[in-house]
């Protein structure tokens, strides 16, 4: 998918879109440099499908220099999905601000080193989600309501005015589901709960949001990679699924219906209806989504029935 002879310089790449993104790439024949803060320090280089992927230990948030370390690579490609990851506490993190400085100092380092083109994580929150749309375009109304979508919106806003000549994508994600992700996200609490026997509860589930496999959006930052679209652009399927209907299509997959518990919790801060429009993915990076919601999520149940029968005891 991409093309070779291209470097390129990952953030984020232990995360849950970093993890399958590598995956996609390591069909590829490009050059990965992947940063982490990863203790042991240690350098890894192997070949998958073509693809050479070196780790190196570096912690963007650290008030040591890394720039030159960065420079150094001369990437030709940043991707950076990198953030502060506590899913729920992340919302207001003071750590949300100081990811806006550490992630330009980012940016002036790639540029410096002869980088071309970025593709980073943005989000649906970043929209004013108190509208009631059929679907959310691009260039609709910004007015985050947490610290998290305030910071992404500030990041955006200073990289088109500090580097006006880079190519960029900024990818605003919608709901992304699948294997490897966060527990505590409304379906993987309810997959992996239901799978041990245990209650569910959950709000009412009349949000309609818009759920992506986590192995699409991968799909979309790869394309993104090669392609020249630029500026924001909405990752998501384009469908609207209630959580309620989300949830039910777990439950009878585990055939344990009779242990989630709707009504229970609050349904927290966001919109009624959060669906993007993706008329962008759809007519100029020629993308429509491959997996759909039901298939999705039968793939999930799977992986985390195969990481609780790992973690079973044996004999």
């Amino acid at each position: 998918m991409t093309r070779m002879g291209q470097r390129i310089l990952l953030t984020g790449g232990t995360g849950f879109i970093g993890k399958a993104l590598l995956g996609v790439l390591a069909e590829s024949g490009s050059e990965v440099h992947l940063i982490t803060r990863e203790s042991d320090g240690s350098q890894i280089r192997f070949r998958s499908g073509g693809a050479r992927i070196e780790q190196h230990q570096i912690d963007l948030m650290s008030p040591a220099s890394w720039e030159s370390s960065v420079r150094a690579i001369q990437a030709t490609h940043l991707v950076h999905l990198a953030w502060c990851t506590d899913q729920g506490a992340n919302l207001e993190s003071k750590q949300n601000s100081d990811w806006v400085t550490a992630s330009m100092r980012l940016i002036d380092a790639f540029v410096s080193g002869g980088g071309r083109r970025l593709v980073a994580a943005g989000t649906c929150a970043e929209y004013d989600w108190s509208g009631d749309l059929d679907f959310i375009r691009e260039g609709d109304r910004l007015d985050p309501a947490t610290l998290y979508g305030r910071c992404k919106v500030e990041l955006h806003t200073r990289l088109q005015r500090a580097f006006p000549s880079l190519s960029h994508a900024w990818c605003r994600i919608f709901v992304p589901y699948g294997p490897n992700d966060h527990q505590r996200r409304v379906l993987n609490y309810v997959i992996s709960n239901l799978l041990r026997g245990e209650v569910a509860n959950c709000s009412e589930g009349r949000q309609v949001l818009d759920f992506i496999h986590i192995r699409d959006v991968a799909t979309i930052f790869a394309r993104l990679i090669e392609s020249s679209l630029e500026g924001s652009v909405n990752v998501g399927t384009g469908l609207g699924h209630s959580v309620r209907e989300v949830v039910a299509i777990a439950a009878r997959e585990i055939d344990r219906e009779d242990l989630v518990r709707f009504g229970t919790r609050s349904t927290g801060a966001i919109n009624a209806r959060l669906v993007a429009d993706t008329r962008r993915l759809r007519e100029e990076l020629l993308f429509y989504p491959q997996i759909p919601i039901e298939r999705g999520i039968a793939e999930t149940i799977r992986w985390y029935r195969d990481v609780l029968d790992a973690g079973a005891p044996k004999g």
